[in-house]
C-alpha cells in the first residue's frame, strides 16, 4: 500500500453536536510546500465547524484553518479541536474533513474523511 502525502483523522467514529472533535493532520510530504489548509463542510445544510483549538493554543475560526509549514514545525503532523454547535441538524448529516498540501497557491495533495453526525 502507498503511504498517502496528507492523511487526516479525528478521534470520533461519529460526531454529537456541541462536544469536541478531535483531528489530527499528519504530512508526509517530501516536496516543498508552503503548508496545509484543512477545510470543513456539514453535508445538506449552512451550518459552519467551528476551530478551537490548534495543539493546545486557543483559536477561533470557521470552516477553514491554514497553517503555514513553519508553524507546523519539523514534527510534520497537527492536532486540532473543532465543534458543531447546531444540534437540530436533517438526518444522516456527515461532516466532511478534507485536508491539502499548498504550494503557490495550488494544492498539491489532499485527503477527505467523512464522519457522519448523531443527536446527542
Amino acid at each position: 500500500m502507498v503511504e498517502k502525502a496528507i492523511r487526516i483523522s479525528v478521534k470520533q467514529t461519529s460526531i454529537v453536536p456541541q462536544s469536541d472533535i478531535n483531528g489530527t493532520v499528519i504530512v508526509d510530504y517530501s516536496g516543498g510546500f508552503d503548508g496545509v489548509q484543512v477545510n470543513t463542510y456539514v453535508t445538506g445544510t449552512n451550518e459552519q465547524i467551528q476551530f478551537v483549538s490548534i495543539d493546545g493554543k486557543k483559536i477561533s475560526l470557521f470552516v477553514r484553518l491554514f497553517l503555514g509549514k513553519s508553524e507546523i514545525g519539523e514534527k510534520n503532523s497537527f492536532n486540532f479541536i473543532a465543534r458543531l454547535e447546531q444540534t437540530n441538524l436533517p438526518k444522516q448529516t456527515s461532516i466532511r474533513f478534507r485536508a491539502a498540501i499548498i504550494q503557490q497557491h495550488k494544492e498539491v495533495e489532499s485527503d477527505v474523511i467523512f464522519v457522519p453526525v448523531v443527536s446527542a
